[in-house]
Parts: C-alpha cells; structure tokens; sequence
C-alpha cells in the first residue's frame, strides 16, 4: 500500500538533480521538492527502491508523525499515540537523533528522553543504542523540531547513502560519492561517452562514473537499515530481494573508457585499489601522470 510520506534527504543545493533521479526510480509518484530533499507518498518498498537506485541522495526517511507541542507534557501526550510497534521490533536499539531550532522546547537530550519513554512502554525491551552500533544493529529515529512543530521520522538507511559499500581507502579531503554523482549529473556527461579526470584523487569521481556506464544501481553493495523495520518484514522483503536481483542482472560493461589521472603516486595506488574492490578493473585505466605532462 501507498500510504507512507517518503522524504528523500539531500545536500542543500542538489534537490532539482535528487529529484530527476527520484522520478526516474519512482515514475509515476507525484513529487514535491522542499528544501532539503524531496517528499512522496509511496511503500515501504518504494523506500527500499530509493535506497537501492539513488546516486545523490542522504537518506531516505518514512515520517512517522507530525504534530506541535510547546512544552513537554504536550510532548509526552503526542509521543503516546504513536504507533510505535510499527515501526520498532522488540528487544531493538534505538538511537534518537534530535534537533530544535526556533522553538519553546530546545533541549534535545530532554526530548529524546520523552519519547523514547513512550516508545519502551509501547514495545517491550527496546533500548537505547550507542550511535557507533546503531546503524548496524538497530533503528535511528530522526526528529525535527522547527518552530513548536515536531517531525518524527525512520531513517530507512542506517548509513549515510554516499557509503557504497566497496571504498577501502580514501585521499585527503575526499570528495563524497553523493557530490561525485552529483557532479557527473551536472556536467551533463553521459555514460555512452569517454570520461577524464586529470586529478582523479582516490577515484571517487572515476568510481561514480563506472557505476553510471555499467548501470550498477549505488547501493547494490550495501544492506539498509530498512531490513529491520516491522513494515518490511514478509512480502515486502521478498520483492526487495527480487528487486536487487534485477539490479544485479542489470549490470553491462562500461559503453566507453572511463580515464583517470594524478600526479601522487600515493592516491593513483588509493584510487587502484578502490576500483580494484569495486570490481571496476576493466572499465578504469588509472596512471601516475601531472596535468602539464
């Protein structure tokens, strides 16, 4: 069923290019683009899709609630008519990721604390998570609080989405996998044609393109914190993996030669190893060289 709001979190900037990436995964769900991202009503497997296929995206969070509150007790009552067994497993860790601007109540820790009060009277045995385990092991809720009006949504992806999954080391100041994409969008490129970089770093900009020309779907490498959700459980799981599978069965050799260049031997051997994880051997070509040479 479509009754899920969807809110596709991006780069501040990136929402026109985030959101043809957005139609072109969801085609016929009618978007709306705010400032930070882009929402839609959809599935949990559409949430799923959007993890899987999208190259400029932060995250993909399900709103869970909205509603004002002013002071805590109005907090504490909206907290209990969550429907947080939907949303929460028992015996889950759960990490709360609040922020408050411009509003009466901006105390977050004090925030989080109201809420997750309601959610452990509701479903038994969750606990609090350390933010270095909760990604891998339980849910993160994220709340906004602007202005007295609280947002309260599960985050579907756990990791930040620029994390693909295959990168083993990075140069200094590394560029993010989401701005490569991002990028490559921008200039128009196209993936039936070649591709230079002159000062490729540790290759995040060869390696986003080799996706684009062999139509590898971003987080095919990856799982997402949407595995543990109580909605995903059961059929939707089950189409989930048929999705992957066909993104998988999608993939081609590169179209045209993707080529990269640097003159720090240190980051052409962090760029080769990267490819070499990605397994994108045989679409890169990769040599020591200066601009001027």
């Amino acid at each position: 069923m479509n009754d899920l709001t969807l809110f596709v979190a991006t780069t501040p900037g990136l929402e026109a290019i985030t959101a043809r990436e957005v139609t072109g995964t969801l085609p016929h769900r009618p978007i709306e683009i705010q400032a930070g991202g882009i929402e839609l009503r959809g599935s949990v497997l559409d949430a799923f899709a959007l993890n899987l296929r999208l190259a400029t995206a932060s995250r993909v969070l399900i709103r869970m609630a909205e509603f004002r509150a002013a002071h805590f007790g109005e907090v504490e009552k909206q907290a209990a008519r969550i429907d947080w067994g939907r949303w929460l497993a028992p015996g889950q860790a759960v990490t709360w990721a609040v922020t408050s601007r411009k509003s009466r109540l901006y105390h977050t820790g004090a925030i989080g604390e109201r809420l997750f009060a309601a959610a452990r009277s509701a479903v038994a045995g969750i606990a609090e998570a350390d933010t270095s385990t909760a990604f891998g092991e339980g849910a993160r809720i994220v709340v906004r609080v602007v202005r007295d009006r609280f947002t309260v949504s599960f985050d579907t992806s756990g990791q930040h989405l620029h994390e693909r999954g295959d990168r083993v080391l990075a140069g200094a100041a590394p560029l993010r996998e989401t701005m490569a994409a991002a990028l490559l969008s921008a200039s128009g490129w196209t993936r039936s044609r070649p591709l230079f970089d002159p000062m490729c770093g540790s290759g995040t900009v060869v390696l986003e393109a080799a996706r684009r020309a062999t139509s590898r779907a971003p987080g095919l490498g990856r799982t997402f914190a949407i595995a543990r959700l109580p909605l995903f459980q059961g059929a939707p799981a089950r189409e989930a993996e048929s999705l992957r599978e066909a993104a998988r069965a999608a993939q081609h050799p590169a179209l045209a030669p993707i080529v990269g260049r640097d003159r720090d031997p240190a980051a052409i051997d962090a760029a080769r190893a990267n490819v070499k994880a990605a397994g994108f051997g045989d679409a890169v070509d990769l040599e020591i060289r200066a601009v001027s040479s």
